[in-house]
């Protein structure tokens, strides 16, 4: 399976279940404290979990995750995973009671950050092939 990423053509993917306490969430913009953000970008952000949380609710296609064996261990997380792009589909999750994220693992593992930036968190026709 592939996913299109602007800018950049069709990434090979591997698509799977995840939990998320395999994956890191935070990078250097997204810290794991309320204190560490600017005002503006938590309630950006919160604006954007509740929106793909209440998506989810409704039974919703969304997007998934997108993850890279872990290169760097931001904050110390010790977890298998990097998250390279979908923090607020991430943290919608733990909304739902199951914890479990569907999460396309990108190859090779120096994709970008940001890789999905711009696509909709819902998947729409010809994202995915």
């Amino acid at each position: 399976m592939e996913l299109f990423v602007p800018e950049y053509g069709w990434f090979p993917i591997v698509e799977i279940p995840i939990a998320l306490t395999e994956i890191n969430p935070y990078d250097d913009h997204h810290p794991p404290f309320k204190e560490m953000w600017d005002q503006d970008d938590y309630d950006y952000h919160l604006k954007g979990i509740t929106l793909v949380a209440q998506a989810i609710w409704k039974g919703r296609v969304i997007r998934p995750i997108a993850i890279r064996e872990r290169v760097k261990d931001y904050f110390n997380m010790g977890s298998a995973y990097e998250r390279l792009d979908g923090y607020k589909r991430y943290m919608a999750h733990y909304f739902h009671p199951h914890q479990v994220v569907i999460a396309c693992v990108i190859m090779p593992a120096h994709a970008l950050t940001d890789c999905q930036n711009g696509q909709s968190f819902v998947v729409q026709n010809g994202d995915v092939r």
